[in-house]
């Protein structure tokens, strides 16, 4: 992990300014990952999961209405889970960025499990 942040750091140093997505499985460890960049480049800007923004829309936690009947609330869930993504993707840009969760599982791991289960 600590060669890893490491070469996050040299490719910050340099003069372009790049894009980088984490993506895993629930308890894989993202999350500490996260942690040591911003420990040891905290001039790299980190996006994690805005999970605050999932439960609390208008009033209502969509990421638990997900959960509960995703036949229902998937389609709804992804909207939202792709705007708060495109809005964090939107700061920053002169920056070196890395977010926890990208438009690509969106997609295809996301979109696809509700499409083959719902669909």
């Amino acid at each position: 992990c600590r060669s890893v942040v490491y070469k996050l750091g040299m490719m910050y140093n340099s003069h372009k300014k790049i894009s980088i997505g984490i993506e895993g499985n629930i308890s894989v460890g993202k999350t500490t990952f996260l942690d040591y960049i911003e420990k040891w480049h905290p001039s790299i800007t980190v996006f994690r999961e805005p999970m605050e923004r999932w439960v609390n829309v208008s009033g209502h936690n969509l990421f638990d209405n997900y959960l509960e009947d995703p036949a229902r609330w998937g389609a709804t869930f992804q909207v939202n889970f792709i705007t708060t993504i495109l809005e964090d993707m939107a700061k920053d840009f002169d920056k070196t960025r890395v977010i926890e969760r990208t438009m690509y599982s969106a997609y295809h791991i996301f979109g696809k499990y509700l499409q083959q289960m719902y669909v």
